[in-house]
Formats: structure tokens, C-alpha cells, sequence
């Protein structure tokens, strides 16, 4: 519905309005307002937050101790695991070696002395663990021919036995012997399982007190490192 004013306009109601300056002056105050419940609040933050700090820091005072004690038990456990398996290594050793040596001297035929046993090493290079899975997992005959095969050092133990054989019995090679007591070391799975095979080296025939002798060698690779 239309509303007319019949009034004069010297009897009519004017409107008052607001001054632009009050107005600004109320907008300002409210945001100076919401700026100090904002640095009110942020400054509760930052006092509550040191307050958890200063806390924190009292109990990591008290409990530092504590930590450099484990730190210090654990160095002390780690020295003595290193110990033990030192000496376990050590023993194990010990033992391979006690029992190889009596099973080889129950192995030695008659005719056969021994003149020294020794540990030795052989180095060689041989193509490395990633050139052999390359060459598994297949390519033409040609790309891996053409293609670098990388290389590693490969340590192999290598039991060396020295000695020597005399024939005692008439007809029998002195040379025999060395193959008798090859077979036997062989046939003996518990001596022989740790290596990988007896090889025979240059022999040389020799003579004592007018005997007749053959000095040989025999090298006998560990299948691992003892």
C-alpha cells in the first residue's frame, strides 16, 4: 500500500542521519576492540604454552639421568655382545678345528705321514652377485657379450695338506696311496662335507735311507669361509 504524507513539509518529521565521523569513530572502536581480544587470547596462548614448556623441561631435567644411565647400559651391552660373539667365534673355531684334525688322522692310511697342515687363501675375481642375476634374467647371446660384466674379489680357504707315502707292502705304488687316502677323506661325509673338493698337486718322488718316497700335496677348498 502507498503511504502519503499529507502533512506540510514544514510540520513533517525530518530523518536524522548519522555523522560520517561518529561513524568511523564507532567502526574503529570495534575493530581496535576485536584486536585486543585477539592479542588477549594470543598472549593467554603464549602463557599457557611456556607454562607446558617450563613443565616439559622439568621433567626432561629429571629424567635426563635416567637416559644417560641407559645410554651407558646399553654401550655396555653392546661391548659385551660383541665380546660373546668374538669368543663363540673363537670357540667355534677351536672346535672345527680340534675335530677335523682326529678325524683326519683316523683317515690316514698306513704309508702315509703327514709333514704340515696349513689354512691358506685364494683370491680371484669372479663376476659379481647383480652381473650373474643380469645374465639370469636373459637378453640376447649378443647385448651380453657386448655389455661390461662387473667384477668382485672372491677369498676362498683352502685347506692345505703336505706329506708324504712309503710302500711297505711289496707290489704297491707309493703313488696309491696318495689316491687311497684321497677316497678315504671322501667316503667320510663328516670330515668332508665342509669343502668342496680335494685337488692333487705336482707330486715329486724323493728317497730316505735308499726308500723310495712321494712327496704330494693335496688343496682342499672350504665350501665357507671358517
Amino acid at each position: 500500500m502507498i503511504e502519503i504524507n499529507l502533512l506540510p513539509e514544514s510540520m513533517r518529521k525530518e530523518k536524522k542521519e548519522w555523522p560520517k565521523e561518529i561513524l568511523l569513530f564507532f567502526i574503529g572502536g570495534f575493530l581496535v576492540g576485536i584486536l585486543i581480544l585477539a592479542w588477549i587470547f594470543s598472549s593467554f596462548q603464549i602463557v599457557m604454552t611456556n607454562r607446558k614448556l617450563s613443565r616439559l623441561e622439568r621433567e626432561w631435567k629429571e629424567l635426563l639421568p635416567i637416559t644417560e644411565e641407559t645410554s651407558a647400559l646399553m654401550e655396555k651391552k653392546q661391548q659385551l655382545e660383541e665380546r660373546v660373539t668374538i669368543i663363540e667365534t673363537l670357540t667355534k673355531g677351536r672346535l672345527l678345528w680340534a675335530k677335523k684334525l682326529n678325524q683326519l688322522s683316523n683317515l690316514i692310511p698306513e704309508g702315509v705321514w703327514l709333514s704340515s697342515i696349513s689354512l691358506e687363501s685364494k683370491v680371484e675375481m669372479v663376476p659379481s652377485k647383480q652381473a650373474v642375476k643380469a645374465k639370469v634374467k636373459g637378453g640376447s647371446d649378443e647385448t651380453q657379450s657386448q655389455a661390461p660384466v662387473s667384477m668382485e674379489k672372491k677369498e676362498t680357504k683352502i685347506l692345505v695338506i703336505r706329506g708324504s707315502t712309503v710302500s711297505l707292502k711289496k707290489g704297491e705304488e707309493i703313488v696309491d696311496l696318495v689316491g687311497a687316502f684321497i677316497n678315504r677323506m671322501k667316503g667320510d661325509e663328516s670330515f668332508f662335507k665342509d669343502f668342496s673338493s680335494i685337488e692333487l698337486g705336482p707330486g715329486q718322488r724323493g728317497a730316505i735311507g735308499g726308500v723310495d718316497i712321494w712327496n704330494f700335496e693335496l688343496s682342499l677348498p672350504f665350501r665357507k669361509n671358517p
